[in-house]
């Protein structure tokens, strides 16, 4: 539905709109290479059309990647809700390095969860030189390589938790590469003094060795940003609820979703301080959209009457010369 292979014209016309948009920030936005960061998330619908996902709900499974750099996001696939989360990542990211590129940066960095971890992804990442960390899929080979490690490799770095790595291949991957894995002793139950179990947590990196595990943990970790990039566009945006039962509506509904928050990111960086950067669509409508205000005629002229302190004036007044100066010929 949101293929672009197979997307109707309405679709395909918005993905046009999107991708302009992006390349016209991504030029003005400062940076030289860009983190892209992929996942799946699931938009419950009891809608008669909507599909049952893996999590035995009904509703839709959208493909979204976003630029960590930016938060802009730069593709969008809005998929039934029977659709694997580890469908399409190589096609993902090849759309995002092909738009980057377009707009004279480079896709220097890749990082997600377990849904990419696959051999193809992988090979077509070393092969166009990015550096990527992903969480591991803790099949039965990785289990295996993990109770392998020595316990005289295992260093810990907080009162419960140790850090160790050693390296791994998957069947089909070109290259081995580092698997960084964090193990957390396990407290949930009453004989948990008495009994030491673990958890673990896996990642696996082409990242040189002059990187520590604990920094390639650290690096990766912060992908939790993306979970904050979603909630602005499904919970301020709008697009966590669908509004029809027909799926290419709701598609193309959640492209002008993706369209709107992305116009949003690029207000804040092109036209307000560095310190609203992180102000969310909520308190933008606060501070700027929904002020109270009533236009009156005075000396044939149509005048703007706010009700805000001068500072608030003079501050909307400097928005609106930073908008004036942007678009200005030249």
């Amino acid at each position: 539905m949101g293929d672009p292979k197979t997307e109707g014209a309405g679709l395909a016309g918005l993905r046009t709109v999107v991708d302009e948009i992006n390349l016209d920030l991504m030029k003005r936005d400062g940076c030289k290479d860009y983190t892209l960061e992929p996942d799946a998330t699931f938009i419950p619908a009891g809608k008669e059309a909507a599909l049952y996902s893996y999590l035995k709900e009904k509703g839709y499974m959208p493909m979204m990647a976003a630029l960590y750099e930016n938060g802009l996001f730069i593709d969008d696939e809005f998929r039934e809700g029977n659709e694997a989360p580890q469908k399409g990542h190589v096609a993902v990211y090849r759309r995002a390095r092909a738009l980057v590129e377009k707009a004279g940066k480079r896709l220097a960095r890749y990082r997600a969860d377990s849904a990419s971890y696959q051999a193809e992804l992988i090979n077509v990442l070393e092969e166009d030189g990015v550096h990527w960390t992903i969480t591991a899929d803790q099949d039965s080979a990785v289990k295996q390589v993990i109770d392998r490690i020595p316990e005289s490799a295992w260093v810990r770095v907080s009162e419960d938790v140790e850090v160790a790595e050693t390296v791994h291949t998957m069947q089909d991957t070109n290259k081995a590469f580092r698997l960084i894995v964090k193990r957390t002793r396990d407290r949930s139950t009453p004989l948990s003094e008495l009994l030491v179990s673990y958890r673990t947590w896996a990642v696996a990196t082409n990242m040189e060795p002059e990187v520590s595990a604990v920094r390639v943990l650290e690096w990766h970790q912060q992908r939790g940003e993306f979970e904050n990039f979603l909630k602005g566009l499904k919970s301020d945006v709008g697009v966590g609820s669908m509004p029809t039962g027909e799926s290419y509506a709701n598609a193309v509904w959640f492209r002008i979703g993706v369209l709107v928050y992305n116009l949003i990111q690029g207000f804040k960086r092109d036209l307000l301080p560095g310190t609203w950067l992180s102000f969310r669509l909520p308190t933008l409508r606060w501070k700027i959209f929904a002020l109270p205000g009533k236009f009156v005629r005075h000396a044939r002229a149509l005048v703007l009457k706010l009700a805000v302190p001068r500072r608030d004036l003079d501050f909307l007044n400097e928005v609106r010369t930073r908008c004036r100066l942007l678009f200005q010929p030249g």
